[in-house]
């Protein structure tokens, strides 16, 4: 599986990124995972080899991505906080949604299947990004990615959430096979733009808010 997963595809990549060509001085996350401890607290895990939360581990030969499946706002089920399983997303941990339950749900164009990001850099003083990549995503291990941290300028990328090289926005890849950009944001947790992102980010939440303010 390792050997297999060092396979660069070139379609995982965005043009405009080098996250192929740069050494992360961590990990390359080997997958994601979402859990709720049933008292109030929701939880978003990137997996990794335990010696590389502080040195360089052996994850770092995995082939990368720049793109995660979408597990919509943080989980699903027994898993997730009842408020935030509203916004279940299509490739959350183990969905079986189909092309024709999203249609009549909330609409395949409407929901985000596929989300772009950049994986996490070393920070300044002010918390903005340096240069430094310091952990990176696998193409083996991706899905079940959280947007709960909305999507963020390059300035604000994190292994946590979504962002690209692009000016202004990041591309998305939604249920009806099109290639649509949504807009850096903070995304304020429980703002008026994270609402609307969960609602892109969900299956069946069935919220119809306008969201075109998001859309590029």
């Amino acid at each position: 599986m390792m050997v297999l997963g060092q396979t660069k595809i070139k379609m995982f990549l965005c043009p405009s990124d080098t996250m192929d060509q740069d050494e992360p001085v961590y990990n390359v996350y080997v997958g994601f995972n979402t859990w709720y401890d049933g008292g109030g607290t929701q939880f978003f895990q990137g997996w990794r080899f335990s010696t590389e939360s502080t040195t360089p581990g052996p994850s770092r030969a995995l082939a990368r991505t720049n793109y995660q499946p979408i597990g919509g706002c943080i989980g699903r089920g027994k898993d997730c906080h009842p408020f935030f399983a509203q916004w279940e997303g299509v490739h959350a941990v183990r969905t079986r949604w189909k092309l024709g339950q999203m249609t009549v749900m909330d609409g395949t164009s409407n929901t985000i299947v596929l989300g772009e990001g950049l994986g996490a850099f070393s920070h300044y003083a002010d918390g903005t990004n340096t240069p430094t990549r310091e952990r990176l995503w696998s193409w083996m291990g991706a899905g079940a990615f959280a947007t709960t941290w909305g999507v963020q300028p390059p300035s604000r990328a994190d292994w946590f959430n979504l962002s690209s090289r692009h000016a202004g926005s990041a591309n998305m890849g939604w249920g009806d096979g099109s290639i649509r950009m949504v807009k850096y944001n903070r995304y304020d947790y429980v703002t008026p733009d994270w609402y609307l992102l969960m609602q892109l980010s969900g299956v069946h939440d069935g919220f119809t808010d306008d969201v075109t303010t998001l859309l590029e």
